[in-house]
């Protein structure tokens, strides 16, 4: 195993306790004698990431392969890639079928006929920029547009 490589957490135990799906991989930033510091993409939440040391046994190398200018653009100063890792990961506040109603009165909302007490439906439970896909159908105006927006999670209030 070495730097770059691309791993996959073979223990169910430790995969769980990350909350990684059986699919999910991570990126090898650093090796030691027993332990590897991995770092794991948040599955829904674009952007965010943890680091991890983990045992080389909880480890399978895969045979895939970073891009060499992914990879030489994490490894140009890691020091700054360790820093910006989160603790965990954060806890996604909706899922796809949640009943939501906006709970702020916003410009970025009213312009599209949607206000303070709207009633939606999350469609897409990815938050993206601190944002998720959500459908309204309340009120009546706001079916006059494409009513599908990206509303800010702490905008929204889960019914």
């Amino acid at each position: 195993m070495k730097k770059g490589d691309l791993v996959k957490v073979v223990n169910e135990k430790t995969r769980e306790a990350l909350s990684l799906g059986e699919d999910s991989h991570g990126i090898v930033l650093k090796v030691f004698a027993r332990t590897a510091d991995v770092l794991f993409f948040h599955p829904k939440a674009l952007g965010e990431f943890i680091i991890r040391s983990l045992s080389l046994q909880d480890l399978l190398v895969e045979s895939e392969t970073l891009p060499q200018e992914i990879e030489k653009d994490l490894f140009s100063d890691l020091d700054k890639v360790y820093a910006k890792a989160k603790t965990d990961f954060t806890v996604i506040p909706y899922k796809v079928g949640d009943e939501v109603r906006l709970s702020v009165e916003e410009d970025r909302y009213a312009r599209y006929g949607i206000h303070k007490g709207a009633i939606g439906c999350v469609v897409d439970d990815a938050v993206v920029a601190g944002k998720v896909e959500v459908d309204f159908f309340e009120p009546e105006e706001a079916a006059a547009y494409d009513s599908t927006i990206a509303v800010k999670t702490s905008d929204l209030k889960k019914l």
